[in-house]
């Protein structure tokens, strides 16, 4: 569909573009470039945008969904990594962002001890900060992994005695 679509814009530009330097009218020439290249933006480029922008959130919408589901009641999504205020929107709750592990590993160690209740939070996080944590897999819950992310359950005091990384 959109590579057709584009084949055919460029292709009438050519032809187009073609004839008027046959007739050596030069100016038209530049033109007809910036009507196809315009139309190409518009009837090509945007909806493909638009579709790459699907695929790449759709590990973190199905992860929401998830998230949602598995959430006990007054559990924390905590996500570690680069804010994503998309999983707010997917989720429809509150999202706790934590940048970087020292800072997460900080905050269980706070809310271990004034929120004591629930034990656990949900964690979303890429696969790569999840390896660098250190935190092997049977102090932890994975409850999906799609794409780069995965969601995991975790003991707020668990991940306080274990999260080693560096940052």
């Amino acid at each position: 569909g959109l590579m057709v679509r584009g084949g055919i814009i460029w292709s009438l530009t050519a032809i187009v573009a073609a004839l008027l330097l046959w007739r050596r009218w030069l100016f038209g020439v530049w033109i007809v470039n910036l009507v196809g290249f315009l139309a190409f933006l518009i009837v090509v480029l945007t909806p493909t945008f638009l579709l790459v922008d699907q695929v790449r959130q759709l590990p973190l919408r199905q992860l929401s969904a998830i998230a949602v589901q598995e959430k006990q009641s007054s559990e924390e999504l905590i996500m570690i990594g680069f804010k994503k205020p998309s999983v707010v929107f997917y989720t429809q709750q509150p999202v706790t962002y934590m940048s970087k592990g020292k800072k997460a590993r900080n905050y269980m160690k706070e809310i271990a001890v004034t929120q004591p209740s629930p034990p656990s939070v949900l964690m979303l996080a890429r696969n790569k900060r999840l390896k660098k944590a250190k935190l092997k897999p049977e102090q932890y819950t994975t409850l999906a992994s799609l794409g780069p992310y995965k969601l995991i359950r975790v003991s707020k005091q668990v991940f306080v005695d274990n999260y080693k990384i560096k940052n």
